[in-house]
C-alpha cells in the first residue's frame, strides 16, 4: 500500500505572530507549559492506534481572571480529525483549572513525525503552548519516542557478504556479457550455415577483454578467449565477431585485420587471441562474438556493451590490470625484447624458437630446440626429431619490463610438456639485472600426457622494480631417455596499476514547507575517509559544499595496504552541519555534538570518478539541523556581502543548539527559560531553537526569521555590543520592558527582516513598512524606543528604499552596521547620538531625512528649539538696516541643515506702509523705512512673526520693531520679543505633506 509520509508538522500557529518566539516563551514537549499567569497542560490517551479516536484532555488554569481566553488544539495536513472541535473561547477564574476534552483520530496510513501542539492566547496576544510528538512507523504510533539516533556512537557498516577479496581479480568480461540469442539469431548473425538443427552450448563461454570507455576513431586492441567445456571432448571450434548482431544499417564498428579463427581445443582448454577493433560512432554500442562447434552443432554468442566519446572527452585515469606482454607466436618471432641463450656448452646451438609442430591457440608455439645451428624440427612419427635432445640448457628471456608503478604482476601462460622425471625440466626463471636469474617454477615429468595446461605464477616480490626479466630455461641432462619436451604458448604478462579515484557529490535537502522543494545544501562540512573492515575509519581530506551544494575532493592513490587489507580503496563520506570556511558556524545538540550524515559505505571501488550524492528528507530525524544550518549561513552571506571591507572571521562565529524533542534548555527546569533564545551561557553558548519553531506547517519563513533574529543577536554580542544584564525573555513586539531591550529585540527583528528582504516579518503578520496597518494590533500597544517593532521598524525605514510618509531616507545596511560597530549603545537613543555625530559635519544633511524615519515610528528625538533671539538694532534715516535679525544664529536644529528647513515671516500685523521687512536667501530679516519723517518723535512699524519648521516641528516667534527718536535726526528700530508660541506636529503624521528633499543622494 502507498504511504503518505508525514513529518513533524503543526498547524493553527499562525496566531503565533502576536508575540516574538525568537527569545523564548515557555513550553513544554508532553507536560505543561506556564508562562504570562497562564499554563496548559495536554494529555494524550494512550495507546494512539490509526483510525480510532484517541481521548485528548487540555487544562488551563491562570493566576488572574481572564476573559475570552482562546485555546486552540491542532496539527498540519488532513492526517488527523479533531472531534468534536478543536478550539475554544473561555473564561478563568483566579487558580481555578479548566478542564477541556476532544479527541484524535489519524485517518490516514502515514509514515514519520507527527506533531500536536496546544496553545492559549489572551486578547492581549500573550500566549502559552505545550505540545506531543508522535513516531508513526510501520503502522505503529509511539507518543514522544526517544531519538531514534544516537549523535555520539556512529555507526559501524556490517561488512559486505560475502567480503569482497582484497586483491582484486583481473576481469572476466562474460559477467558484463551481452543477453544471451537464440541459436538461429546467433548463425544468422555470424554468417554460419547448417543443414542440421543446432543448440545452444551449455558451459562454453566467449568473450570480449575491452575498456568500458573507448575513444571514437581509434583503433583500440582487444583480447578475445574462449573457454571449452570441461566435459566436451577434443573439437573444433570457430570464433568470430559478428558485426550484423542487432544493427539495421552499418555496424558502428570496423575489425582491423583478423576477425574470425578457427582452433582445435581439448577438454577444458582456454583460447586466446589479440584483434583491433576501431569504432566509427559515439555512444554506447556492443561488441558482439559468436563461438561454434560444427561438429556437436552448438553454437553461443557473447561480447560486451563500450562506450565511444569523443577523444577530447576525459576517458579517466582508472587502474586496471595492464598487459605488459602478450606472446602467441603467430608472427615474426623473437620480437622487441625477447633474447635467446644457449648455455649448454655441448658444442652444438639450439635454443628457442617458434614451431609450428604443437600449438595452444592458432598454429605457433615455441620449444626450446628449434632454433641455433643445430635446430631440430619435430616431424609427427619421427622418432628422432620427435624428441628434444640431452644436454640442453637454454633460455628464452623477455625484458626488461617496468614494474615500478605496479601493486600486482603475474605471468600466465599455456604449458603442454613431457619430460624425463626429476632429470629434465622447464624452470620459469625472474631476474632483475637480466643476468642472475632467481627460479620461480619448475615442471618435469608428465609422462605420456597431450593435453595443454595453463601456468600462473605471481611476481609480487619484484613490485617497485624498474627493470625485470623472465626467462623460460629449459635443461636436459645427459641421459638418452627425451621425450617431446615443452611447448610454451600464450605468454601473458599482466601488471596490476592502480589508478586515482576521485569522490565528487552533490547534498541537498527537502526544504521545510510541506512542497518538499529540493535545495541545495550548502557550506557542510565534508569528510572523506578511508574505512577498513575492522570498523576503523581514517580521514583522507576535508571540503566545504558550495552554493550548490557540490563537492569535490582531490585525487587519490585507489590503493591501499596496511598489511591488513590490500586492494582498492573503501570510501564513505561525512557531511557535518559545521563550516570554518571564514568563521565558524555550527548546529548541535545541547552536549555539543555537531549533527552529521553519511553516505553509502562503497568497497574495493573503481577507479575514476566516485559520485557519492545525498539528500536529507523531511523524514530524517535530524532534518531541521541542515534547516537551522542553511538560515545560518543564509545570514553570514547577507552580512559579509553587505558591510563594505572585510569583517573579522570572529564576528561571524554562531553556534546553534538544536535538539529533537526540546523546547527547553534545561528540560527539567523551565522555569529558567523555554523556547527560541539567544544564550550565550553554559550550555548553550549561542543560539538554541526549540524544536516546536521547526514544525513544517510554521513554514520555511518562520524558522528562517527565528534563526535570523537570533543571529541579530549573536552578531550583536560578537561586536561587544550587546546590551547584557537584561531579561528580555518575555519581550513582546507591541510592549516594552525597557529600552535597553526595545533596543536589542528591535535590532534582532530588523537584522531577520533586511535579511530575508521583505519588510512582513513572521509569515505576513506584521508590515514593518507600516506597522499600523498589520492585521493582528493589540489593544493599547506602547509607543516609542521600549518597543521593539518600533526600533525594528525605525531601522528598516533607514535602511529601505521606499519612500513613505515622513520616511525619506534611502541609507545602506553597512551605513547602519558602522554606526552598530563604532561604540557599545545601551539604547536606541544612544545609537541615535552616535549615528547624529557621525553625520553631523555631513553638508548632504542626512541626519534630516534620518531623523523624519525614526520619527515616523513613534520615537522622537528631534531637537528643533528657538532661543531668545533679538536686540536692539539702530539704522541711518532712509538706510535700510540689512540682517537686522539672522535667524540662523539663534535656530537650534542639530539634525537639519538650514536649506532643509522652512522660513516664513508672518506680517500681518506690520505696518508696511511706512517699514518694510524681507527675510533674504540667508535666512536673515532685513528691515527698511519708507518715510522717516514719519518717525520724528519715533513710532512702531508694528509686529512680525516668525514660522520655522523642520518636517517634524514647527517654531513660531513674535516681536515689534519700534522707531526712536535721537536728538541727531536719526532714528533707531527697536525689535522687541513677544512670547514664543512652539507648536509641535503630533504623531503620526503632519497635517501637510512631507516637505520631499531634493540633495542627492536621498531621493
Amino acid at each position: 500500500m502507498m504511504k503518505n509520509k508525514i513529518f513533524l508538522v503543526y498547524l493553527g500557529l499562525t496566531l503565533l505572530g502576536f508575540v516574538m518566539v525568537a527569545c523564548t516563551h515557555l513550553s513544554g514537549i508532553g507536560g505543561v507549559g506556564c508562562d504570562n499567569g497562564i499554563c496548559i497542560e495536554m494529555e494524550l490517551e494512550e495507546p494512539v492506534v490509526i483510525g480510532q479516536p484517541a481521548q485528548i484532555t487540555i487544562t488551563v488554569e491562570t493566576e488572574e481572571a481572564k476573559e475570552n481566553l482562546w485555546i486552540n488544539v491542532g496539527q498540519a495536513g488532513d492526517v488527523s480529525v479533531f472531534q468534536p472541535t478543536h478550539e475554544w473561547h473561555i473564561d478563568t477564574q483566579p487558580d481555578q483549572p479548566v478542564v477541556l476534552t476532544t479527541t484524535l483520530n489519524l485517518t490516514n496510513d502515514m509514515e514519520g513525525w507527527l506533531g500536536i501542539v496546544a496553545i492559549a492566547f489572551d486578547p492581549a496576544g500573550r500566549y502559552v503552548s505545550t505540545d506531543e510528538t508522535l513516531r508513526i512507523k510501520d503502522g505503529i504510533v509511539t507518543v514522544n519516542p526517544p531519538p531514534e539516533r544516537d549523535i555520539e556512537n556512529k555507526p559501524i557498516p556490517e561488512p559486505p557478504f560475502p567480503i569482497p577479496p582484497d586483491i582484486p581479480i583481473k576481469p572476466t568480461p562474460w559477467d558484463r556479457s551481452l543477453p544471451v540469442l537464440p541459436p538461429a539469431e546467433i548463425m544468422t548473425n555470424c554468417g554460419w550455415s547448417s543443414n542440421l538443427p543446432v543448440s545452444e552450448w551449455a558451459g562454453a563461454k566467449v568473450y570480449v577483454d575491452i575498456p568500458e570507455t573507448v575513444p571514437v576513431n581509434q583503433d583500440i586492441p582487444v583480447t578475445v578467449w574462449f573457454e571449452m567445456p570441461a566435459s566436451q571432448p577434443q573439437g573444433t571450434v570457430r570464433v568470430k565477431f559478428c558485426p550484423s548482431a542487432g544493427f539495421s544499417g552499418s555496424p558502428p564498428f570496423q575489425i582491423v585485420g583478423t576477425s574470425q579463427w578457427t582452433v582445435t581445443l581439448a577438454p577444458g582448454q582456454i583460447y586466446k587471441t589479440k584483434a583491433t577493433v576501431r569504432f566509427v560512432q559515439t555512444g554506447i554500442h556492443s561488441l558482439p562474438l559468436g563461438a561454434y562447434s560444427s561438429g556437436t552443432r552448438q553454437v553461443l554468442n557473447g561480447g560486451q556493451l563500450v562506450q565511444v566519446v569523443e577523444p577530447s572527452i576525459s576517458i579517466g585515469d582508472a587502474g586496471n590490470w595492464v598487459q605488459i606482454l602478450f606472446e602467441g607466436f603467430e608472427g615474426s618471432w623473437p620480437g622487441a625484447g625477447w633474447s635467446r641463450v644457449d648455455a649448454s656448452d655441448d658444442g652444438y646451438e639450439r635454443y628457442w624458437d617458434e614451431d609450428d609442430y604443437q600449438a595452444f591457440a592458432g598454429t605457433w608455439a615455441a620449444w626450446p630446440a628449434n632454433g641455433g645451428a643445430h635446430a631440430m624440427y619435430p616431424q609427427a612419427g619421427d622418432e628422432e626429431d620427435d624428441d628434444y635432445p640431452r644436454n640442453m640448457n637454454t633460455r628464452m628471456i623477455f625484458g626488461p619490463f617496468d614494474l615500478s608503478d605496479a601493486e600486482l604482476a603475474e605471468v600466465t601462460f599455456s604449458l603442454l610438456y613431457e619430460t624425463e622425471n626429476d632429470h629434465d625440466y622447464l624452470a620459469l626463471e625472474i631476474s632483475q639485472n637480466g643476468t642472475n636469474f632467481t627460479e620461480l617454477g619448475r615442471w618435469s615429468g608428465n609422462i605420456g600426457s597431450t593435453s595443454w595446461t595453463s601456468q600462473l605464477a605471481y611476481l609480487d616480490d619484484y613490485i617497485g622494480d624498474p627493470s625485470v626479466w623472465l626467462a623460460w630455461r629449459f635443461f636436459s641432462d645427459s641421459d638418452t631417455i627425451v621425450y617431446d619436451g615443452p611447448w610454451v604458448d600464450n605468454i601473458d604478462i599482466q601488471k596490476y596499476v592502480h589508478g586515482d579515484v576521485q569522490v565528487t557529490g552533490t547534498v541537498t535537502f527537502n526544504d521545510i514547507d510541506p512542497g518538499n522543494t529540493i535545495m541545495p545544501a550548502q557550506s557542510l562540512k565534508a569528510t572523506l575517509y578511508e574505512w577498513d573492515l575492522d570498523g576503523s575509519s581514517e580521514p583522507i581530506e576535508t571540503v566545504y559544499t558550495n552554493i550548490d551544494g557540490y563537492y569535490s575532493f582531490s585525487p587519490i592513490t585507489n590503493w591501499e595496504d596496511d598489511g591488513v587489507n590490500i586492494g582498492p580503496l573503501d570510501l564513505f563520506v561525512e557531511w557535518e552541519t559545521i563550516t570554518q570556511t571564514s568563521s565558524l558556524r555550527e548546529v548541535t545538540d545541547l552536549n555539543n555534538n555537531i549533527y552529521w550524515f553519511q553516505s553509502l559505505y562503497n568497497y574495493n571501488v573503481a577507479d575514476g570518478n566516485l559520485s557519492l550524492d545525498k539528500n536529507i528528507s523531511h523524514n530524517d530525524e535530524w532534518a531541521p539541523a541542515i534547516w537551522i544550518f542553511q538560515g545560518v549561513n543564509f545570514g553570514w552571506k547577507f552580512l559579509d556581502e553587505e558591510v563594505i571591507g572585510q569583517l573579522q572571521p570572529e564576528i561571524g562565529n554562531i553556534r546553534v543548539n538544536w535538539q529533537h524533542a526540546r523546547n527547553c534548555i534545561f528540560s527539567e527546569f523551565p522555569e529558567l527559560g523555554c523556547g527560541s533564545q539567544y544564550f550565550p551561557y553554559f550550555p548553550t553558548d549561542g543560539i538554541f531553537i526549540a524544536h516546536s519553531d521547526t514544525q513544517t506547517s510554521l513554514g520555511k519563513e518562520w524558522l528562517d526569521t527565528t534563526v535570523w533574529h537570533e543571529s541579530g543577536h549573536a552578531y550583536m554580542d560578537n561586536i561587544e555590543a550587546f546590551v547584557g544584564g537584561n531579561d528580555c525573555s518575555d519581550h513582546y513586539y507591541w510592549y516594552g520592558l525597557s529600552r535597553e531591550c526595545g533596543y536589542t529585540e528591535g535590532w534582532a527583528d530588523f537584522f531577520a527582516l533586511v535579511v530575508g528582504g521583505d519588510p512582513y516579518l513572521f509569515a505576513q503578520t506584521y508590515n514593518l513598512e507600516d506597522p499600523l496597518s498589520s492585521y493582528k494590533i493589540p489593544p493599547n500597544p506602547d509607543t516609542g524606543d521600549m518597543v521593539e517593532i518600533w526600533v525594528a521598524a525605525a531601522l528598516y525605514d533607514l535602511y529601505d528604499s521606499n519612500p513613505d510618509g515622513y520616511d525619506q531616507a534611502d541609507f545602506t545596511f553597512d551605513d547602519i552596521w558602522d554606526i552598530m560597530v563604532s561604540a557599545p549603545h545601551q539604547t536606541f537613543e544612544d545609537y541615535w547620538n552616535v549615528w547624529k555625530a557621525h553625520y553631523a559635519p555631513s553638508a548632504l544633511g542626512e541626519n534630516h531625512y534620518a531623523i523624519q524615519a525614526i520619527y515616523q515610528n513613534t520615537i522622537d528625538y528631534n531637537t528643533l528649539s528657538l532661543m531668545d533671539i533679538l536686540d536692539l538694532r539702530r539704522f541711518v534715516t532712509n538706510f535700510p538696516l540689512n540682517d537686522a535679525v539672522m535667524l540662523s544664529n539663534y535656530v537650534s536644529d542639530e539634525e537639519s541643515l538650514p536649506e532643509q528647513m522652512t522660513w516664513d515671516l508672518d506680517l500681518s500685523n506690520f505696518y508696511t506702509a511706512d517699514c518694510l521687512a524681507i527675510l533674504d536667501g540667508a535666512y536673515q530679516i532685513d528691515l527698511y523705512l519708507f518715510h522717516p519723517e514719519n518717525f520724528v518723535d519715533g513710532g512702531s512699524c508694528g509686529r512680525i512673526k516668525v514660522i520655522i519648521g523642520d518636517g517634524i516641528d514647527i517654531i513660531e516667534d513674535t516681536f515689534f520693531v519700534e522707531v526712536l527718536k535721537e536728538e541727531s535726526r536719526i532714528s533707531l528700530p527697536l525689535v522687541h520679543e513677544v512670547p514664543v508660541n512652539n507648536n509641535h506636529n503630533p504623531y503620526p503624521a503632519p497635517s501637510t505633506p512631507a516637505p520631499t528633499p531634493t540633495l542627492a543622494p536621498y531621493p
